[in-house]
């Protein structure tokens, strides 16, 4: 069997449970890391580019510190609103006329509830930003 830890949570877990035992039969590997840690700058600047348009930002809160070219989304000064899921992203461009980006970052686990979301046709002033990244195979 070969186990993938995708991150350091996922790490510790595997060493918790004793997988990380040599023996001849598991063989653990390193995935890619964290999807939020390993956002690319260029994606990171293309958020902080829709501040500069004075886009509201709706995010989860572990990107905020992800460094871009010309710094991060918490030392921006924008509008940068801290969201646990799509849903209240949607929420915010209800209640406003300003253009709500949901910077949606994740693996494939994450994007169909965002795909689910574009298919309820949300507002006009609604967009992603899709910073969605795929597990290679074990």
């Amino acid at each position: 069997m070969t186990f993938m830890h995708i991150c350091g949570t996922h790490e510790a877990a595997i060493a918790r449970s004793g997988c990380a035992v040599s023996c001849r039969t598991i063989k653990n590997c390193y995935g890619t890391g964290c999807p939020v840690c390993i956002t690319p700058q260029g994606e990171i600047d293309a958020a902080l580019e829709l501040v500069e348009k004075d886009c509201i930002i709706a995010t989860y809160g572990d990107l905020l510190r992800v460094p871009g070219s010309k710094g991060s989304l918490e030392s921006c000064g924008g509008d940068i609103r801290v969201v646990q899921g799509v849903h209240k992203a949607v929420e915010i461009a209800q209640k406003t006329d300003k253009e709500v980006v949901f910077i949606s970052v994740g693996f494939e686990t994450t994007a169909p509830t965002v795909a689910a979301t574009i298919l309820t046709k949300p507002p006009k002033n609604f967009s992603i930003l899709s910073c969605h990244r795929i597990v290679p195979p074990a």
